[in-house]
């Protein structure tokens, strides 16, 4: 499974479809088939406990797997160059590239990858299996979804490293996910707020009350940090706090961009270096 999840991982796009079937490596999300296709427009935290994140860990480790996962078009590896315009032509940009040179100075390192494409066809017996074994009714996975194929495409990604104070820069279009009809995102999303550790009644309140077709689900470890809404650049962002509070990352996303900063900094050191 580690190889399975660092596949995954190395999309970028893969968080939101394992997401989609309750399993856990990054990011998260759900979406529904009636506006057809899913963009990020916002985040929505959820704290998660470290008996939740053990439960799901076990899950990986029984090789409990959704369904089949095939690349469509595998992305590159990160290629490193040497200036911004040359990572805007890897990743396919055709619009400005943010930077903190006047801030940070120039970057240690400066790469890019291309974007790529995969579906992951649903097994359902599989899915059902893994809410049973996390105490969810399996129920609540339409039959339909037996054989769906959810396809997701994400664009190419640029990433910029400073040295001092480990400070990193991930930016790119806002992912997009394809799903199949007939998906309820109700009672979908409220199996995934399961399984990341809610009660059957607190799933069921937030999943009613999230607009399933634009949010990313991101679940932060107790273990690890706190989280709060903040203004960036003109628009609302998630700052996520270390608990040593010397750490912290920054997730906002602007005109279906979505942009990530992190480093050994506070937040409020953080807020400073995006708004600057």
């Amino acid at each position: 499974m580690k190889k399975y999840s660092a596949r995954f991982a190395a999309a970028g796009i893969a968080a939101l479809l394992v997401a989609a079937l309750f399993l856990f490596p990054g990011a998260r999300a759900t979406a529904n088939q009636f506006l057809g296709m899913f963009r990020v427009q916002k985040f929505a935290p959820i704290s998660v406990s470290p008996e939740a994140l053990s439960q799901l860990e076990n899950l990986e480790l029984d090789g409990v797997y959704p369904g089949e996962f095939t690349w469509i078009q595998e992305p590159q590896e990160p290629q490193t160059v040497t200036t911004y315009d040359e990572a805007a032509a890897v990743a396919n940009y055709d619009w400005w590239v943010l930077e903190f040179d006047d801030q940070l100075g120039s970057p240690s390192e400066i790469a890019a990858t291309d974007g790529g494409s995969a579906i992951l066809t649903v097994d359902l017996e599989s899915s059902r299996t893994i809410l049973d074994i996390a105490g969810i009714d399996p129920a609540l996975l339409p039959d339909n979804l037996d054989g769906a194929e959810i396809e997701a495409t994400v664009s190419g990604t640029i990433f910029t490293r400073w040295d001092e104070n480990n400070v990193t820069l991930i930016q790119g279009n806002s992912p997009e996910v394809n799903y199949p009809a007939g998906f309820d995102p109700a009672p979908i999303g409220q199996a995934m707020l399961q399984l990341l550790g809610m009660s059957e009644d607190e799933a069921f309140r937030l999943s009613q009350n999230i607009d399933w077709t634009n949010t990313l689900i991101l679940p932060i470890p107790q273990e690890i940090g706190t989280f709060r809404e903040v203004s960036v650049q003109s628009t609302t962002g998630l700052l996520i706090e270390g608990l040593d509070g010397e750490h912290s990352a920054l997730l906002w996303q602007n005109n279906e961009r979505m942009y990530m900063v992190s480093g050994s900094l506070s937040g409020d050191e953080l807020m400073t270096l995006v708004a600057e």
